[in-house]
């Protein structure tokens, strides 16, 4: 599937909001090792505004972008692919 690019996407949850993470279900685990490709850190970029270099925590399935980011998101979905670059796009949906 050459050209075709990974996507994951999933609700924004009300832990998401409160303590400043994507977080993930288990039920997107492939998905997103398929997006981020099992690195433990990422370039990431929130809504089109990069925000550094940031850890991704496999074990508790979050990546932390912080609270003041996070917590005046309204009802949605993150939707989470990579670009050409390597970077983690986090886009709002």
């Amino acid at each position: 599937m050459a050209g075709m690019a990974a996507e994951a996407s999933f609700p924004i949850t009300d832990r998401s909001r409160r303590f400043g993470y994507v977080i993930w279900p288990s039920s997107q685990d492939a998905a997103m090792r398929e997006v981020l490709g099992g690195t433990d850190a990422a370039e990431v970029v929130l809504n089109g505004t990069p925000i550094g270099q940031h850890r991704i925590d496999w074990k508790h399935r979050r990546i932390s972008v912080g609270r003041k980011r996070t917590e005046g998101l309204r009802e949605g979905s993150f939707a989470i692919t990579r670009d050409d670059q390597g970077r983690v796009q986090v886009t709002l949906r």
